[in-house]
C-alpha cells in the first residue's frame, strides 16, 4: 500500500479541482499572480510536473510558491500547508456551480468561518475598546519598547482567561480584541527591535481573524506583515501580502484601507527599484485615501491619514534614491505630525535630515537632528535609535566631515545611541542580536 497523500497535498487538488482549472491552468494562475514580481518561477512544463509533485505530496511547494497558492486559492497560508487534517479543507463537490475561469478568489469567503453569534460581557468588551485604545495613544507617545510587555500582560492575564478558561466567552467583539491587540503587540515588538517577535504577533493574529470574523481586521493585518516583509527586504512577499489584503476589499471596499495596502505595495516595487510602479500605486493610495470609504471602517483597525501615507511615499523615495522627493515627503510628515505624536514626527525629521544630507545641506540636517534629540529622549523606539544610527553613519561617511557642526553631531550622535540601548538590556540572547552594538545597528 502507498504512502498516504498529506494533508496540505490534498487541499492543493482539491482547491484546484474545486477552481475546476487543470494543471496546467493552475501554473497559469500562479504566473499571473507572480506577475510585477521579481519572483522567478520555473519555466511553464517544469512548473507543470511541479504541481503534479505537490499533489501528490513528493514535494512541499516553498517561497514564493506558497503565497502564491494561498493567493491564487483563496486560503490561508499557514491553514493551506498545514500538516493536519483540518475540517475546513477545500471539498471539490461544495460548489459545482463556479465557472471555469472567474475572477481572482476572495480570501476570506473561503477560509474565514462565519462566527457564532456575539454574547459575552458588553461592559467587558467596552473595556478592551478602552484599553486598546489607550495603548495606542501611549504608543504613539512613547513608543512600543516601553508598552510590549504590558500589552502582551494584558492579553495573557485577561484576555487568555476569557478566551480559554472554564468560563470562556465566545463572543466575536473578544476575537476581535484578542486580535487587535496580538497584532498591537506585534508592532510593539518592531518597534522594539524584535523583528522575529514581530512576525510571531502578527501570524497568531491573522489566524485569530477566522474566529473575529473581521474582514478590514484582516486586511489590516496583511498590511502589516507586508510592511514588515519590506523592512526585512523581501520585496516580492510585502507585495504579494498586500496583494492579498487587496483581494479581501473586494468584498468589503473601504478607501482608508485600500489606501494603506496600495502603500505598502508601492514599498515592495521600491525595494524592487521600480519606480513607475511605485509612483502608480502611491497615486492610486492617494485616490482611495481621498475617496473615503463605502463601508465604515472597523474599530479595531488602527488610523491610516495623510501622514501615515506621506511616511510611506518618503520610504518609498528614499529606496528609490530620490533625496528631493524624499524631502519634500519628509516635509509633509512634519507639518501633519503634531508634537505629542513623538514617534511618527522623529521619523519625518530623521528622514528629512537624511535627505539634506544627500542634498548637501549639512546645517540643517544638523538643525533637525539636534530637535529631534530633544524631543525623543523618554522615547522607547529601537527603529528610531537605528535611524539616528544610520544618519551618524551618513554624516560620516559624506562630505560632510568637512562641516565642524556635522562632526560634532557625529561624535554626539555615537555616544547618544550607546547611552540609548541601554533600554534594550532585558531583551534575550536571541533578540539581542538583532541590537547588538552601535556597529550591529
Amino acid at each position: 500500500m502507498g504512502k498516504a497523500r498529506p494533508p496540505w497535498a490534498t487541499r492543493l487538488r482539491a482547491g484546484r479541482r474545486k477552481k475546476t482549472w487543470t494543471q496546467r491552468e493552475m501554473a497559469r494562475e500562479l504566473a499571473d499572480a507572480a506577475e510585477g514580481t521579481s519572483a522567478r518561477l520555473a519555466e511553464r512544463e517544469s512548473l507543470i510536473r511541479m504541481i503534479k509533485d505537490w499533489e501528490a505530496g513528493r514535494h512541499k511547494p516553498k517561497d514564493p510558491y506558497r503565497i502564491l497558492y494561498s493567493r491564487v486559492l483563496g486560503i490561508d497560508e499557514d491553514e493551506l500547508f498545514s500538516e493536519e487534517t483540518l475540517a475546513a479543507s477545500p471539498d471539490v463537490s461544495a460548489d459545482q456551480s463556479m465557472g471555469p475561469r472567474g475572477p481572482l478568489p476572495m480570501l476570506v469567503t473561503e477560509s474565514v468561518p462565519v462566527s457564532p453569534p456575539t454574547k459575552g460581557d458588553p461592559g467587558r468588551q467596552s473595556a478592551d475598546m478602552t484599553a486598546m485604545k489607550a495603548f495606542r495613544t501611549a504608543d504613539l507617545q512613547v513608543g512600543g519598547g516601553h508598552l510590549y510587555a504590558s500589552v502582551v500582560k494584558y492579553l495573557e492575564t485577561d484576555l487568555a482567561p476569557r478566551l480559554f478558561g472554564v468560563n470562556s466567552d465566545e463572543s466575536d467583539t473578544l476575537f476581535m480584541a484578542a486580535t487587535a491587540l496580538t497584532e498591537m503587540a506585534g508592532w510593539m515588538a518592531h518597534d522594539s527591535g524584535r523583528d522575529l517577535l514581530a512576525e510571531q504577533h502578527f501570524d497568531r493574529a491573522l489566524a485569530l481573524t477566522k474566529a473575529a470574523n473581521d474582514q478590514h481586521l484582516t486586511a489590516h493585518i496583511l498590511s502589516s506583515k507586508s510592511h514588515l516583509a519590506s523592512y526585512l527586504r523581501n520585496a516580492d512577499k510585502a507585495i504579494l501580502l498586500a496583494r492579498k489584503g487587496q483581494d479581501i476589499l473586494r468584498v468589503s471596499p473601504n478607501g482608508i484601507l485600500s489606501a494603506r495596502l496600495f502603500a505598502m505595495e508601492a514599498r515592495g516595487f521600491a525595494g524592487l527599484g521600480k519606480t513607475a510602479e511605485c509612483f502608480r500605486l502611491l497615486e492610486r493610495a492617494e485616490k482611495a485615501l481621498e475617496g473615503g470609504s463605502v463601508d465604515e471602517t472597523s474599530l479595531w483597525v488602527s488610523n491610516f491619514d495623510a501622514g501615515s501615507l506621506a511616511s510611506e511615499a518618503a520610504r518609498c523615495m528614499s529606496q528609490l534614491g530620490k533625496p528631493v522627493e524624499t524631502r519634500r515627503y519628509a516635509e509633509r510628515i512634519i507639518s501633519l505630525r503634531p508634537a505629542h505624536r513623538t514617534r511618527s514626527r522623529a521619523f519625518g525629521q530623521l528622514t528629512l535630515a537624511s535627505a539634506c544630507i544627500h542634498l548637501g545641506k549639512f546645517d540643517e540636517a544638523c538643525a533637525v537632528t539636534q530637535e529631534v534629540l530633544t524631543s525623543t529622549q523618554s522615547l522607547g523606539s529601537f527603529l528610531i535609535i537605528k535611524q539616528l544610527n544610520n544618519l551618524r553613519l551618513a554624516l560620516t561617511s559624506s562630505i560632510a566631515v568637512n562641516s565642524k557642526a556635522a562632526r560634532e553631531l557625529s561624535a554626539h550622535l555615537e555616544a547618544v545611541v550607546e547611552e540609548r540601548l541601554w533600554l534594550y538590556q532585558w531583551l534575550s540572547k536571541d533578540e539581542k542580536r538583532q541590537v547588538g552594538s552601535t556597529r550591529e545597528l
